[in-house]
């Protein structure tokens, strides 16, 4: 790859303590633009708030689009990009590669704004948003936090090898 899109570059929300010093006016583009993270954080807190009901659904339209990916990689991409590099073409390649991932950053873009929107109206068409309770958004301390909502579930095996 030649690039990466700002939409997946490096943002404040990445890094420790960020929210404490003033950003550099050099990232101010950057920091602006929609980010991936972000929008798949959304989809994150939407489907921790029932994960029997909406993990599966998620997972679904997430492994699809990645089975989508791999299939077009597979068919043509590769070859394509072979067949530049064997007639020397090898910036050629580069760029299709860059062109690729790219345009597959920008459909899962769509995508995890498709599925959080979804969930968001889920959520509150059928009555099931809540209004959080207390005053602290974060853990506190109390060492309940977690970065998942699969407590207990490796996210990386399958269900039936929990």
């Amino acid at each position: 790859m030649q690039s990466i899109p700002p939409e997946a570059g490096l943002h404040r929300y990445l890094y420790d303590r960020a929210s404490s010093e003033f950003l550099n006016a050099d990232y101010q583009h950057q920091e602006a633009s929609e980010n991936v993270f972000r929008v798949f954080k959304r989809v994150l807190y939407y489907m921790c708030s029932d994960p029997a009901s909406y993990h599966p659904v998620v997972t679904a339209m997430l492994v699809g689009f990645e089975g989508q990916s791999f299939a077009e990689v597979e068919s043509w991409v590769e070859r394509g990009a072979r067949v530049l590099i064997d007639n020397g073409e090898r910036e050629r390649a580069q760029e299709l590669l860059t062109y690729y991932s790219h345009s597959r950053l920008y459909k899962a873009l769509d995508i995890g704004k498709t599925i959080a929107s979804a969930l968001d109206s889920y959520i509150k068409l059928t009555g099931q948003w809540k209004d959080p309770r207390g005053d602290l958004i974060n853990d506190g301390g109390s060492g309940n936090a977690t970065v998942t909502c699969l407590v207990g579930l490796n996210p990386d095996k399958p269900k039936w090898d929990q």
